[in-house]
């Protein structure tokens, strides 16, 4: 029976294919099922991948029946048709070490955890490469579901993990919105009941110009909304002011300085782009000010910020 289920959404990324397949093909853990999701490539990412991995059962190609646009809706899709008992997902940019599946796969197994949390290296070709190690850089460290909830919300710890699908399934993919994957992965750590931490190494790449979360696109305002539901899921789920309120401001800042620095650039976007960014922008509106107006306390940043920003979107059209 396959282990783990690694899933890889594929969208124009030829140049980093040959690294990637080669850090899969090299991997130590050989019980393993590659799903390779193309969203309909055009730089010839698809036939380069046909070709690299047709004499290697356990790589399955999948090229779905139309274009989704974004790597949430790959991993939802796919989630069902997984056959392994763990679950991990990278971009395709992303690498990591030989043993690195060997290492979380032991050690998932001997503790019955339901996720460990690798290394995360924010990789870039030059300059220094910053690093997430475990709290207090103690690999025997474990936190329950509350802890790891509240250390992922501005990602002490991070979310390339690797979890046992059975929980994973229970909470599922919302792609909705093209974050929805970073709010599936807080809320699996919050449904889990122990959390570990592995010396193996990944390399998120940061250096990508063409990452989807790097370009000016109309679904940028997904940050806003993913930060909007968990507000929602923390008054939820927690008894805890102190946390609401903090993430709460935090929510506003980053709010403001979103749409701060969409201004400068919206003339980047298509008068169709502009109308679908503003459309959802509308949508959520009222509610950032509910949770404004709503809240005992108030943070640096006031609404009437934001408001003035809105406003000035809203005039491009």
């Amino acid at each position: 029976m396959v282990e783990i289920s690694v899933v890889v959404p594929i969208y124009n990324g030829i140049q980093y294919l040959e690294k990637l397949v080669n850090c899969l093909l090299d991997s130590t853990f050989k019980n393993l099922e590659i799903l390779l999701i193309d969203d309909f490539s055009t730089d010839g990412s698809y036939e380069f991948l046909e070709k690299k991995v047709q004499n290697d059962i356990r790589f399955k190609l999948i090229r779905r029946d139309k274009k989704s646009g974004n790597a949430v809706s790959a991993m939802k899709y796919i989630l069902p048709y997984c056959k392994g008992k763990y679950f991990f997902y990278l971009s395709q940019d992303d690498f990591f070490d030989r043993d690195f599946l060997e290492k979380l796969y032991k050690k998932i197994k001997e503790s019955n955890a339901d996720a460990v949390i690798p290394n995360m290296i924010w990789f870039k070709e030059e300059g220094k490469n910053n690093i997430i190690l475990p709290p207090n850089n103690d690999y025997n460290y474990y936190l329950n579901g509350s802890e790891a909830f509240e250390l992922s919300l501005d990602w002490k710890i991070h979310g390339f993990s690797l979890r046992k699908i059975e929980l994973l399934r229970e909470i599922g993919f919302d792609d909705s919105y093209f974050i929805g994957d970073e709010i599936t992965t807080r809320i699996f750590y919050f449904k889990s009941k122990k959390i570990i931490f592995c010396d193996t190494n990944f390399y998120y790449r940061i250096d990508n110009a063409n990452a989807l979360t790097r370009k000016l696109r109309p679904n940028l305002v997904d940050f806003i909304t993913g930060d909007l539901i968990l507000l929602d899921f923390i008054r939820n789920n927690y008894n805890k002011e102190s946390l609401f309120f903090e993430y709460y401001d935090k929510t506003l800042k980053k709010t403001y300085k979103l749409l701060k620095n969409i201004n400068k650039k919206f003339d980047i976007l298509n008068q169709h782009e502009k109308e679908e960014f503003l459309h959802r922008l509308i949508q959520i509106e009222k509610e950032i000010f509910d949770i404004y107006i709503k809240s005992q306390k108030r943070g640096k940043i006031s609404w009437f910020k934001i408001k003035f920003y809105i406003s000035k979107l809203k005039k491009y059209c």
